[in-house]
């Protein structure tokens, strides 16, 4: 249903990124420890990328466990891409400039982002912090976020899809388990949900009503009491170990959640983008809504509305 649209948006990703990071190192930064399925999947489109073409990741980490340890001159620092550059969520543009400070002198590509700032004022004072880092590359994931970028910071400005088209879809169905004969209304439980919206007019009442099971539930892998209990024991080696069995465990974990709930519905109605973007990958009918700025419609105007498969409904 949707494989043209998958590989016209892969090769646009791999087509502007490879040549600048083929035959080189790089790290991966700022990726998710937590319970949130949709940024996992950049994570795992991100990694898939990078193992199909040969490059090699020294390391991974999240903003919490990242030591700012050193890094050869010649590694390319990659941030992972998502929908947190901005001041809805503050903690991931705070550990991004401090990134860019502590390492003034090597490539950085900010993988793709949605770009929102409330106060244009912290854009700007963020906007200067990232024009003193003269190798940074900043890439927006849809137009309204690039034109964003582009009118306030003086970096390189690039535009691409979201990484989690990256991830390869055979494997990605292996985890898909039989329909149970109902649809799902996704809605989102944060603070990204547009309250103003009557969904009743869209959605069938008959729907189950669901976030990510992952943020529903809150299981991220150091609230499980024994696992807890033995990160707490190691002492120093705490940041390690989590690294290790965040990288090792918990996200394919969450990648074969997020299939498997979403799979077994034969129609989704989703207030999340990565719902809709796994519905995609999984080849599973669903209409689209809006977030509460436009992040949605944004994606979709840019790169989706041309497939006529592919339902955007303005729900207000």
């Amino acid at each position: 249903m949707y494989k043209n649209k998958i590989t016209e948006l892969r090769k646009k990703i791999e087509d502007a990124l490879l040549p600048m990071i083929r035959g080189k190192r790089v790290v991966l930064l700022d990726v998710p420890y937590y319970t949130n399925i949709g940024d996992t999947l950049i994570w795992e489109g991100t990694r898939q990328m990078l193992k199909r073409n040969g490059i090699k990741c020294l390391f991974e980490y999240s903003n919490e466990d990242f030591d700012f340890r050193n890094i050869p001159d010649d590694v390319v620092i990659l941030c992972s891409g998502g929908g947190n550059f901005g001041d809805i969520w503050p903690q991931f543009n705070k550990f991004r400039n401090k990134v860019f400070e502590k390492y003034p002198d090597h490539q950085i590509i900010m993988l793709p982002q949605t770009v929102f700032f409330f106060d244009k004022e912290k854009m700007r004072e963020d906007a200067e912090i990232a024009a003193k880092h003269k190798k940074l590359i900043l890439i927006a994931r849809d137009k309204v976020s690039y034109d964003y970028l582009k009118g306030c910071y003086r970096n390189n400005i690039m535009m691409l899809p979201d990484m989690a088209f990256c991830i390869d879809t055979d494997e990605l169905k292996r985890n898909m388990v039989s329909s149970i004969g109902k649809d799902l209304f996704f809605k989102r439980v944060d603070v990204e949900i547009n309250k103003s919206y009557d969904y009743s007019k869209c959605v069938p009442a008959d729907c189950d009503v669901h976030d990510w099971p992952s943020l529903e539930y809150h299981y991220p892998f150091w609230e499980n009491k024994w696992v807890g209990r033995i990160f707490n024991r190691l002492y120093g080696f705490r940041h390690a170990a989590r690294n290790w069995y965040a990288v090792h465990r918990y996200r394919p974990r969450q990648v074969r959640i997020g299939v498997e709930f979403l799979s077994k519905y034969d129609k989704i109605y989703t207030t999340r983008l990565h719902a809709a973007i796994l519905a995609i990958l999984l080849e599973k009918e669903f209409i689209f809504f809006d977030n509460n700025y436009g992040k949605n419609s944004a994606f979709y105007n840019t790169w989706l509305a041309d497939d006529e498969a592919i339902k955007f409904v303005n729900a207000e």
